[in-house]
Formats: C-alpha cells, sequence, structure tokens
C-alpha cells in the first residue's frame, strides 16, 4: 500500500494539535507571570502620568494613589483573562481572589505597624479595579450557563 506521508515527512494536521498542546502549556504556565507583570508596568505607569500631571498635594496624591491601585487590580485580572487559553470564568475567579488575599494581608500588614491612610487607599481600589474587571466575566459566563 502506498503511504500518503513518505518517509521523513509529516502533514501539517498531524503536526498541529503538538503545537496547540505547547502553545495552551505555554499560556497557562506564563498567565501569572504576565498578569503581574502587566499590572506592575500599569501601576508605574498610571503614577508616572498621574504625579506628572497633578503633583503631589494631598489631593494629587489620594488620586494617584487610587488610580495607580485600581489599575494595578483592573490590569491583573484583564490581563491573566486574556491570557488563559480556556476556562476564563474560572480564572477571573481565581485571579480576583489572589487579588483579595493581597489586599488583605496588605491591610493587616498595615494595621500591624501603623502603616499610612495611603496604604489603605491603594489596597481599596486595587480591590475595586479588579472587581470591576472580573465581576462581569464572572457573572455573564455564569448567565449563559443558566441560560
Amino acid at each position: 500500500p502506498s503511504d500518503p506521508h513518505p518517509a521523513g515527512q509529516e502533514s501539517g494536521t498531524d503536526k498541529e494539535p503538538e503545537g496547540m498542546l505547547k502553545s495552551k502549556f505555554m499560556r497557562w504556565l506564563l498567565l501569572l507571570p504576565a498578569a503581574f507583570a502587566a499590572a506592575f508596568v500599569a501601576q508605574r505607569l498610571t503614577k508616572f502620568i498621574s504625579a506628572w500631571q497633578m503633583g503631589h498635594g494631598v489631593l494629587g496624591t489620594l488620586l494617584i494613589e487610587l488610580g495607580s491601585g485600581a489599575m494595578l487590580g483592573a490590569v491583573f485580572v484583564l490581563a491573566g483573562v486574556a491570557m488563559a487559553p480556556s476556562h476564563r470564568r474560572q480564572v477571573a475567579m481565581a485571579l480576583f481572589t489572589i487579588v483579595a488575599i493581597v489586599f488583605g494581608i496588605t491591610v493587616f500588614t498595615a494595621l500591624l505597624f501603623e502603616g499610612e491612610l495611603w496604604v489603605y487607599a491603594n489596597g481599596t481600589a486595587m480591590l475595586g479595579g479588579a472587581l470591576l474587571v472580573a465581576y462581569p466575566r464572572i457573572s455573564a459566563s455564569g448567565a449563559s450557563r443558566r441560560a
């Protein structure tokens, strides 16, 4: 019988699933590092641009902390969900949970060591930003399941 693929040659379809598996694996592997990196860069850019525009008065500092914290939480969840190859609802829940845990640790530490008001403002904004991005993804996925 004749072989449709001569020795040493593979069809494109035979190689495709293996490549897809590697791609999915790499996306899962890099999900958290990519989310952390994107959130860090977004927060730093927000702080830099805000400080450059607003100055450093009490109100300016409060707005900078609120904006950068919200950006950190939102971009962390958004980047992680975008990186996930599947199960995006669960990823959104897991990433929001990570932000909530970090918020809890931050507030506990600030209370323990009498941290500044900015720590609470930044942490609360971070949690709010993450919730703002995660909630629609979680609720929309749940609603489509029930329908």
